[in-house]
């Protein structure tokens, strides 16, 4: 918003001593903030959805842990030696 004030004025502005280049300058920079801070949001939801499916795939594994656990301990219930490997 100010920016834009600023270039509606430059002719003013450049009268008092600002040089025209400052806000082109200016402009350039604000266009990079922007896309940098577009690129930092995608990342951040890129590792929100990373984690996300992180933390369900650890879920999975646990169960199928459990279950692998309890066919392992349910087919070697009177195999004590099996059993204590």
């Amino acid at each position: 918003m100010a920016l834009r004030n600023a270039t509606a004025h430059a002719v003013q502005l450049q009268a008092k001593g600002l040089p025209l280049t400052l806000l082109e300058e200016l402009q350039a920079r604000l266009t990079e903030f922007e896309a940098q801070r577009t690129r930092v949001a995608a990342a951040r939801r890129h590792h929100i959805t990373a984690s996300t499916l992180l933390d369900a795939t650890t879920m999975e594994f646990a169960q199928i842990i459990q279950l692998l656990g309890f066919h392992y301990r349910l087919t070697y219930r009177t195999d004590t030696a099996m059993l204590a490997a």
